[in-house]
């Protein structure tokens, strides 16, 4: 089996304040993806100027990560303030985590098994993981995301540990 991405420069759903989602986007992949009886495992875009994930399900159960990141660097925007509380659904869309408003990359990995994508924020201080999302190419779903590690990067991990350890130490 191989990974099948779909790149597409407009989002098909999106919860940016400034670029809404493309339900002609939606309508356009769906119609290329029937017609060719094959759907992609995750899809990628951009144009929204921030980071957000989300998951459709196809045919109630192909699980799809639409993953947007237009944050490379430019005029990064809020999302709406309706979806600062998530999991928040748009039609088949699920919203499964708060946007993130800070510049960033994306990287894509796959191998026979699965197919992986992590958001990156190199923030001048830290370089970190931010959000990231794995997807079981047999099954068809999402076996982990960033949820998982509550999307808290890991170098905001140790320090709440150690604020942790320090308020035990003084009792």
């Amino acid at each position: 089996k191989r990974a099948i991405v779909l790149a597409v420069h407009h989002p098909p759903a999106s919860a940016d304040a400034k670029h809404s989602g493309s339900t002609g986007m939606e309508a356009d992949i769906d119609k290329c993806c029937k017609a060719a009886g094959l759907w992609p495992d995750v899809v990628l875009s951009g144009h929204a100027h921030l980071y957000q994930r989300f998951t459709r399900t196809i045919t109630g159960q192909k699980e799809i990560p639409y993953v947007v990141c237009g944050a490379g660097g430019f005029s990064a925007t809020a999302p709406k303030q309706a979806f600062k509380h998530f999991p928040f659904t748009i039609g088949d869309f699920r919203l499964e985590r708060a946007p993130i408003v800070k510049f960033g990359y994306l990287t894509v990995e796959t191998d026979t098994k699965t197919l992986s994508v992590a958001f990156t924020v190199a923030d001048g201080t830290s370089v970190r993981v931010e959000d990231s999302v794995t997807v079981d190419l047999a099954k068809d779903k999402v076996v982990s995301d960033g949820r998982a590690a509550g999307g808290v990067s890991s170098s905001k991990k140790s320090s709440k540990a150690k604020s942790k350890k320090k308020k035990t130490k003084k009792k």
